[in-house]
């Protein structure tokens, strides 16, 4: 018996020892495939920006003539206001060697900032679209936040209070196109909003 466990023990050790080694030699071969990717992403040649799909903001389909008293209101539509005259871009869920390997190394500091424009336009609409929507203008907040998700944003408050503004107005079929639109996001946010979208509406497809 006592010689069966120790058989049993050394088994084991010689099994762990090995799952060991295998995990250590992934992780190696992993790291050595990201520096190989990253040296090359290095070395890639700068390509033109100029075809990209920059982000426009259609202000006539904004209603940027309500609450404009409210503090809330103003800044977020002066801020997107800058930001309109600036280049913006989602970039989101793309790293910066794929960047790189893609536009060229010289474009990474161009399209940083491009991105993180982008960041700010998809909170200040979040906040515009909320500060309507508190304020019982839920048809305003709704042009609001149908902008920011056709601009792909992952801000899980967008979809979700879009889709109860869909509710309230007896649209709940435009849910099923909220839920396309969470489906196709490249973002680690992707399956907390398709989540909360199935929360809010259950019988969601």
């Amino acid at each position: 018996m006592t010689f069966g466990i120790f058989a049993s023990f050394l088994v084991f050790c010689a099994w762990l020892a090995y799952e060991i080694s295998k995990h250590k030699k992934k992780q190696n071969d992993a790291l050595e495939s990201f520096w190989d990717k990253e040296r090359m992403a290095n070395a890639s040649r700068r390509k033109s920006l100029d075809q990209l799909n920059y982000i426009r903001v259609p202000w006539d389909q904004l209603p940027t003539t309500i609450l404009t008293d409210l503090e809330a209101v103003s800044t977020s539509i002066a801020s997107i206001r800058a930001l309109d005259q600036l280049k913006i871009l989602n970039l989101t869920g793309i790293s910066n060697t794929e960047l790189k390997l893609q536009y060229g190394a010289a474009n990474l500091s161009s399209l940083t900032e491009y991105d993180y424009n982008y960041t700010l336009l998809v909170r200040s609409l979040q906040k515009w679209g909320e500060a309507l929507l508190q304020n019982n203008f839920s048809r305003e907040a709704k042009s609001v936040f149908e902008f920011a998700i056709e601009t792909n944003t992952d801000v899980s408050a967008t979809y979700k209070q879009l889709a109860q503004i869909y509710l309230s107005l007896g649209e709940p079929h435009k849910i099923d196109l909220l839920m396309e639109r969470a489906q196709s996001l490249n973002s680690m946010m992707k399956t907390s909003i398709i989540h909360s979208l199935q929360e809010i509406y259950p019988d969601l497809k």
